[in-house]
């Protein structure tokens, strides 16, 4: 069992070392290497102990590069952090404000290759950006 135990980490750590990860990521990842639920928990103990998982780390983390990389809705970031098994722990204020700058960079960009929208391209903007989960107050203020 301590073998297995020791292989286990090993993989999880080089797992981790390519990208960081959360601790449902790693749970999966070994659970689909066939390792059993005990040696599982030992090696997730472990990690968390040595600092290697951190899920609220991870969140502070990926929401920091979220505001540099992507132009996302509340929703979008709430849906990814969920799939990565992650409780979202961003407090509403801050996902409001990352939703308006998201917004007001995408209207931005639309504005730059459309500078004469008629009204029907600008309700046709407003509704892609609605489809995507983005607040439609959220978008008529940046848009007034």
């Amino acid at each position: 069992m301590n073998n297995k135990y020791e292989i286990g980490r090993d993989v999880a750590i080089k797992y981790i070392m390519f990208k960081k990860r959360t601790e449902f990521e790693v749970k999966n990842k070994l659970q689909m290497l066939n390792y059993s639920p005990i040696i599982i928990d030992k090696v997730i103990t472990s990690l968390k102990d040595d600092g290697y998982i951190n899920d609220k780390e991870y969140i502070k983390k990926y929401f920091k590069e979220l505001k540099s990389l992507k132009n996302w809705s509340i929703i979008q970031v709430k849906t990814n952090l969920s799939k990565r098994g992650c409780e979202c722990t961003i407090s509403d204020s801050e996902l409001t404000k990352y939703e308006i700058n998201s917004i007001t960079n995408l209207y931005s960009k639309f504005l730059f290759k459309y500078p004469k929208a008629t009204k029907e391209e600008k309700e046709s903007f407003i509704h892609a950006l609605q489809s995507k989960g983005f607040v439609y107050e959220n978008i008529k203020n940046v848009i007034k």
